[in-house]
């Protein structure tokens, strides 16, 4: 508690000091005053205590207060007047000597340490324009940078889900491939029976047989076989793959389907 009242006590008349008019006020009145404040300090040895308040009585009794208080407070102002005048005066001697004669002087002495002042100028509003224009094209290029990574997330997002569609539809394809080639399959025997049902009707087996192992054997087909060439074309057998008007020759392959009636026909033969 104590502690606390002389610290608070302490900053509050640290306070005051610190104010230019109490202060200035504070040392007018110690000025005016130092006899009574020599006297305090300077009492005879044999001098009891009323007497000092006697002392003090008898000397504040001589004094009118408030003339006192007035004469005090003026002394305060002529002194902070005072004192800000000499400051100001000598804070003019310090520019003067600092702006003017010392560049002056250094302009006479070392000319190229010495720089116009519309020049400093000149370079320090270049300075600020690169320095604003440094700024600009940094906060864009941040900005191009995130736009970057933004799109090379998208590309790379949807190149995960193209990769993903692909393969879905690469399963489906085989998917469709193997119903497809398990119906054909199972459709083509049945086709190619009927087919050489046809062909023995049509008397046309022998025929067929010749052109298939000609074809087999990489030979030509005449020209002459055109009208069973044309029979064995309508139901998909053969296909051509090369002809000769001059030569009068065909170059013949047997479909999947020519195959699977080549096959039959081969078995009956070995029967008969």
């Amino acid at each position: 508690m104590i502690k606390d009242t002389l610290i608070s006590f302490k900053d509050n008349f640290r306070e005051r000091i610190s104010n230019p008019f109490l202060g200035t006020y504070l040392v007018v009145w110690l000025i005016r005053n130092w006899d009574l404040i020599y006297s305090l300090f300077n009492f005879d040895n044999g001098t009891t205590l009323q007497e000092k308040l006697k002392f003090i009585e008898e000397y504040y009794e001589n004094l009118e207060f408030l003339v006192d208080l007035s004469i005090n407070i003026l002394w305060t102002f002529a002194v902070l007047i005072t004192t800000y005048i000499l400051m100001n005066i000598s804070r003019l001697i310090v520019n003067l000597f600092e702006k003017r004669l010392s560049p002056w002087i250094y302009q006479i002495t070392d000319s190229k340490s010495i720089v116009k002042k519309s020049v400093h100028e000149n370079l320090e509003k270049r300075l600020e324009a690169i320095q604003i224009r440094y700024e600009k094209e940094k906060e864009a290029r941040i900005r191009v940078e995130d736009e970057l990574e933004a799109l090379e997330e998208k590309l790379a997002k949807s190149k995960k889900d193209e990769d993903k569609g692909v393969y879905v539809g690469l399963q489906d394809e085989g998917k469709e491939i193997e119903e497809n080639s398990s119906t054909s399959k199972g459709l083509k025997p049945n086709k190619a029976e009927k087919i050489v049902k046809k062909i023995i009707e049509e008397d046309k087996a022998k025929v067929f047989l010749e052109i298939a192992r000609k074809t087999l054997k990489k030979e030509d087909i005449p020209t002459q076989e055109s009208k069973n060439l044309d029979f064995f074309l309508d139901y998909r057998l053969i296909k051509i793959t090369d002809k000769d008007d001059f030569d009068h020759w065909y170059k013949v392959e047997l479909s999947e389907l020519g195959l699977m009636v080549y096959h039959q026909l081969v078995e009956l033969e070995s029967i008969q």
